[in-house]
């Protein structure tokens, strides 16, 4: 089992920059048959732009 998320194939860095992008992103997890885990992590919030 990797140790880390760049060990594993199946890891995936998106980068949402909006609340349109958030929502976007809940439907097609909603619409997918998942049967395991997704976890999601960030700075809601955080992101300044320049």
């Amino acid at each position: 089992m990797p140790n880390s998320t760049t060990e594993d194939k199946n890891a995936k860095t998106l980068i949402l920059y909006t609340e349109a992008d958030t929502q976007r992103l809940a439907a097609q997890l909603a619409a997918l048959p998942l049967t395991g885990s997704v976890w999601l992590a960030g700075d809601l919030g955080q992101v300044k732009r320049l």
